[in-house]
């Protein structure tokens, strides 16, 4: 039995506090502007490869597309991927934010970014940002083969691009984009996985009714 990382539900108390509105608005990030909007969440490290967003903003960009990418987080390579974007105008580094943060963020976006690199580690395993982007109901793009590939397959909460390509990302956002109905069942079929398959309430439940029928198995084995 394969125990998934997990994590309770958002706690969803003053998120649309005045105080969050303004943080956001602040930063040009306002729901009524009509820009899709693709968020990545995380640390800003070598786990991760950024080139086809930078790739994929600045396409956007040349050809008039109104979307945003917000990148919160910190991290080693913060610094230098900023630098790499200064030309473009659709991207925005908030930094680190908190859940509350991150949450109203969520209700504002429209895809969610998982550009791990796609190591032997991360093929045969769902990180925990896949999780935490299911809990938020939102659409996940990724590069990775293996399980995530296999989730987001079987699921339909998502898409897989290649990230060798160097406008892959720039098209399966293109295709959702054009595919409004397609994004919402996503968005939609991303809730649903969550609470069927990693809400902390089903997996811990799942864990101890296993472990109980183990420890049955035992003591009936140990009579014997």
């Amino acid at each position: 039995f394969v125990f998934p990382l997990t994590s309770f539900a958002f706690e969803k108390e003053d998120i649309d506090s005045e105080d969050k509105k303004k943080y956001w608005a602040e930063l040009n990030v306002i729901p009524e502007n009509h820009q899709l909007r693709i968020i990545f969440v995380g640390a800003i490290s070598r786990s991760f490869d950024f080139n086809p967003i930078v790739e994929a903003a600045q396409r956007a960009q040349d050809m008039g597309k109104e979307w945003q990418f917000v990148i919160c987080g910190d991290g080693d390579h913060r610094e230098h991927l900023m630098t790499r974007c200064i030309k473009s105008k659709n991207i925005i580094f908030p930094g680190w934010i908190n859940d509350q943060k991150y949450l109203q963020l969520s209700k504002m976006s429209d895809i969610a970014l998982a550009p791990y690199v796609n190591t032997d580690n991360f093929k045969i395993n769902i990180p925990n940002k896949i999780i935490d982007y299911l809990r938020l109901g939102i659409p996940i793009l990724s590069p990775l083969d293996g399980e995530v590939e296999q989730l987001v397959n079987r699921s339909y909460c998502g898409l897989k691009y290649d990230g060798n390509h160097q406008f892959g990302l720039f098209e399966k956002i293109d295709f959702i984009s054009s595919n409004r109905d397609q994004m919402n069942m996503m968005a939609n079929n991303a809730e649903i996985t969550y609470f069927d398959e990693f809400d902390a309430h089903v997996v811990y439940n799942e864990t101890i009714r296993r472990l109980e029928t183990v420890v049955a198995m035992r003591l009936n084995t140990s009579f014997k």
